[in-house]
């Protein structure tokens, strides 16, 4: 995936801006509420400050009990 830093505003200051890095994101995903995400190998929470300067991998679990593996990456990150 990309990520686009929004433009500085209130609080979201340019001096915060410019700290932003792949290192320490947390990022969010939206599944059915049936669905569980679980993360793989170290992979950040999601919610949580975590590394996306790799590719991180999660199993995600449907309502059914069926699985699979997903892998995020970021391939760029647009300030």
């Amino acid at each position: 995936c990309v990520l686009t830093v929004p433009d500085a505003t209130g609080t979201f200051t340019t001096t915060v801006r410019n700290t932003v890095a792949l290192n320490n994101i947390a990022l969010g995903v939206t599944v059915s509420s049936a669905a569980r995400i679980t993360p793989l190998s170290g992979a950040p929470a999601f919610g949580q400050p975590g590394d996306w300067s790799k590719p991180n991998k999660y199993l995600v679990t449907a309502a059914d009990g069926s699985q699979k593996e997903w892998t995020i990456q970021v391939t760029q990150l647009v300030k």
